[in-house]
């Protein structure tokens, strides 16, 4: 950039003529004169150069910028680098993959759940038919009747087994309410005996359960 130390003197006339002139009324020919003499001061100074120098010195710096990005994508650390850009990729379409895995094992596992659920309540109620509730009077079963009852007192609960079931036929009694102790439910056994025994039975322990199955004329009910 050259020297503009010694213009301090041309500076300080330019300023002294500008103040004589401010102090009358100008003319457009004198304000003319006066914005070609500030254009003049201006190249004199150097501000086309500053401004030249400032524009070389911003491409030098990005010239210098895009040697360093090559200089260390070409080194190996640059290497490194993009081999450390592709791992993250891959590592994050693999979780990806996983995450999706997660989720189908996670509905199968809900699925699977459901299912074993389904076939454990069907195991526990295998041979019946679904619960009937009973929370007071008479019902009659037949085969494969499964009775969930509520016995309260002043509402007896009675439970007639067939009177002609065919071999193999089961019926199922639980208190439900966890009060049969003090509120019995009464198995009316149609005349038929229960493992050698004739006459009615009781259900009378809390939450308890009683399971028959029919053997034959002779034998009768029996207890499961």
């Amino acid at each position: 950039m050259p020297d503009y130390t010694t213009l301090s003197t041309q500076i300080e006339l330019f300023k002294t003529k500008i103040n004589t002139l401010t102090s009358s009324t100008l003319t457009a020919y004198d304000l003319t004169l006066m914005a070609s003499a500030l254009n003049t001061l201006a190249e004199a100074l150097g501000v086309n150069d500053i401004s030249a120098l400032t524009n070389t010195s911003l491409d030098q710096i990005t010239a210098a910028k895009v040697a360093a990005i090559a200089e260390i994508n070409s080194s190996a650390n640059g290497t490194s680098i993009t081999n450390l850009q592709t791992a993250s990729s891959a590592a994050t379409t693999s979780l990806n993959s996983l995450s999706s895995r997660v989720t189908t094992v996670e509905t199968i596992n809900t699925t699977q759940t459901g299912l074993i659920s389904a076939v454990e309540s069907s195991a526990q109620n295998s041979g019946y038919a679904s619960w009937v509730n009973v929370t007071t009077g008479t019902v009659s079963a037949i085969n494969g009747s499964a009775f969930l009852c509520f016995p309260v007192a002043n509402n007896d609960i009675i439970v007639t087994l067939p009177s002609s079931p065919t071999v193999g036929s089961k019926v199922k009694i639980y208190d439900a309410n966890g009060t049969s102790f003090t509120n019995n439910i009464r198995i009316n056994t149609s005349g038929i005996s229960v493992q050698g025994i004739s006459g009615n039975i009781y259900l009378n322990k809390n939450w308890g359960k009683i399971e028959l199955l029919y053997i034959n004329p002779t034998a009768g009910w029996t207890f499961v």
